[in-house]
């Protein structure tokens, strides 16, 4: 069973681009992108459900 999709609001993206100044807030080494990337592929990966070793 899949979960209900929550869209990504324009509250959330003012809250994520406070700070943005410039392009590299954005996509530089340490941007935005890198660090949202990363949060929800730690995310996905704690959520994912055990495999059973065949």
């Amino acid at each position: 069973m899949s979960k209900t999709q929550h869209p990504i609001t324009d509250e959330l993206l003012d809250q994520l681009l406070a700070n943005y100044q410039n392009p590299e807030d954005l996509i530089g080494a340490d941007g935005i992108l890198k660090q949202l990337t990363k949060k929800l592929v730690e995310r996905a990966l704690d959520a994912e459900p055990p495999r059973n070793p065949c």
